[in-house]
């Protein structure tokens, strides 16, 4: 914890470690790394919604919308986000639990606190994951428990946060999202969640005001649910769609792939919305139609994906332009050089992972955008 500066996250960092050994600067094998977490965490939502809800046509649902939902494909895009590692081991805790829950296997409760470990490892969202445990307790299963044994149940998740909490502060205090990002409270955080919330209601990007609209309605027909037909067991799937994403409310940016986890509820509400649709009414079209709908979901899904593909990877191309023209210019560089740049188009950390990919450790890179001595006399050579 004493070195890092932007977060703690030591399974990301385990997992980098694995695929530089296995992959060394070939970026196929990362990219590749993301879309089998993204492909496994389809899986195991269909194996949770099943689980859960005890019908195999909310599981299949659920998994074909969450796997084309186009809002949050930059998460699988950067192999550097962790956002489906963590999506992984939330799944996983959520799998466990219900398990532990219906069957009382000691088994089952260690399992998920090792996946709740895990999830806490690769990203700080999922210190509220015990919470989303305790909702699901009360109002999925609803079985009844005396006060000492909901101390026994949690007393270990609790030990875990309490242990994790002076690491997390000691990070914190000095990252570089409060430090340079502008991670403060204020009145971004009532818009930021609106622009989320509205993306969470209609993962398939609606243009303003639209998307308020959308919003809205989704709204109200969740509270007419929870509130006024007393389906309290939805609550714990709203509540971990906003507890995932409370942590970036406070950004003075908005970014979608912060929405990769909660869009695991909205995959499993749309899903449940379908089959309450099949079962309250029965003309002999509806299961066709309904079916035709969530196809017609999954493609233009899809379609967004590619068209997003297509935009990040012009993206990438154009990021890479200052440190093409530097690599061609110079196949090699003498040992312990220094390449510093002046207003370069993009942030220094992003150029310096590019030339220690091509060049390893032999090659530092400066940038005057990070507020520090530029050090240009310190190495034996000096671009």
């Amino acid at each position: 914890p004493a070195m890092q500066t932007a977060w703690y996250r030591p399974l990301q960092g385990v997992l980098f470690k694995l695929a530089y050994d296995m992959f060394g600067t070939d970026q196929i094998g990362y990219h590749a790394g993301n879309v089998l977490f993204h492909l496994g965490n389809s899986l195991l939502l269909f194996a949770v919604a099943i689980r859960a809800t005890q019908k195999r046509s909310v599981g299949l649902v659920a998994a074909l919308l969450y796997a084309s939902f186009p809002t949050a494909v930059e998460g699988v895009f950067k192999p550097g986000v962790v956002d489906p590692l963590t999506t992984f081991c939330f799944l996983g805790t959520i799998w466990f639990w219900l398990g532990y829950l219906r069957s009382r296997k000691r088994r089952d409760y260690w399992l998920a606190l090792a996946c709740f470990l895990l999830a806490l490892s690769s990203k700080e969202i999922a210190a509220l994951v015990p919470v989303t445990l305790f909702l699901i307790d009360c109002l999925v299963v609803g079985a009844p428990m005396r006060f000492k044994q909901l101390i026994q149940r949690y007393l270990w998740f609790g030990v875990i946060i309490l242990g994790y909490i002076p690491i997390e502060y000691a990070v914190v205090s000095r990252s570089v999202f409060v430090q340079r990002e502008g991670y403060v409270p204020g009145l971004q955080i009532v818009s930021n969640l609106l622009d989320y919330s509205s993306s969470l209601a209609f993962p398939w990007v609606l243009p303003s005001p639209f998307n308020y609209i959308g919003l809205v309605a989704a709204a109200l027909t969740l509270a007419y649910v929870i509130f006024v037909k007393r389906l309290f067991a939805v609550l714990p799937i709203v509540a971990s769609a906003i507890f995932a994403i409370l942590p970036i409310l406070a950004f003075p940016f908005v970014t979608n792939r912060f929405l990769y986890l909660s869009l695991t509820s909205t995959a499993v509400l749309y899903a449940l919305a379908i089959d309450w649709l099949g079962r309250r009414f029965y003309p002999s079209w509806l299961p066709r139609a309904l079916g035709l709908g969530v196809a017609v979901a999954v493609v233009v899904g899809s379609a967004g994906i590619a068209d997003a593909a297509t935009g990040f990877a012009e993206f990438a191309r154009v990021s890479r332009v200052p440190f093409r023209n530097v690599s061609q210019a110079h196949p090699t560089f003498p040992l312990d050089s220094l390449v510093y740049f002046i207003k370069p188009p993009l942030p220094g950390p992003s150029l310096s992972g590019m030339f220690f990919w091509r060049y390893g450790t032999s090659v530092s890179v400066g940038v005057d955008d990070t507020n520090g001595r530029a050090g240009l006399r310190d190495h034996a050579n000096t671009w």
